[in-house]
């Protein structure tokens, strides 16, 4: 599906298929299921339940929340630019985390193990596992803070 929305509030209940592409600008989007593809949310708030497949998120001057299902290895790509970023993981789950971050905090569960961590003054990098890793995580961030939970 290819969806447009602005200055409103977007509700939809399953966006299954893996070429979704939903664009929400000064306003709200409340997904229960999204089957894959893409999201872009500037200016808004983005809440979606359950992420099932492979998917990229840009997310900027917003807040977003979203729920990591376990799925066949995939990959989940969460850009945020000025921005809070929430995701919901459980620790059964087998993910794969790349954080970089500037001028920016992320936070994750213990189960979540650090593989590897640098930081600078103004930026850090994060690898961190859980499982085989089958899910990947790649989260881009920049003025804003990211939190794992479960």
């Amino acid at each position: 599906a290819k969806i447009e929305s602005e200055y409103g509030s977007l509700t939809i209940g399953e966006c299954m298929g893996e070429g979704n592409e939903i664009e929400v600008n000064f306003g709200t989007v409340s997904i229960g299921a999204f089957g894959g593809g893409e999201l872009d949310v500037e200016y808004g708030e983005a809440n979606v339940g359950s992420v099932m497949g492979s998917s990229e998120f840009s997310v900027s001057f917003s807040s977003a929340e979203l729920g990591i299902e376990q799925m066949n290895p995939g990959s989940i790509t969460l850009n945020c630019s000025y921005s809070d970023c929430t995701l919901r993981a459980e620790k059964d789950q087998s993910i794969y985390l790349k954080y970089e971050g500037s001028f920016s905090d992320i936070s994750t569960p213990s189960w979540l193990k650090e593989i590897s961590k640098a930081k600078e003054m103004f930026s850090e990098e994060i690898e961190a596992s859980n499982g085989n890793g089958a899910i990947k995580l790649l989260v881009n961030n920049s003025f804003g803070d990211v939190k794992i939970k479960s």
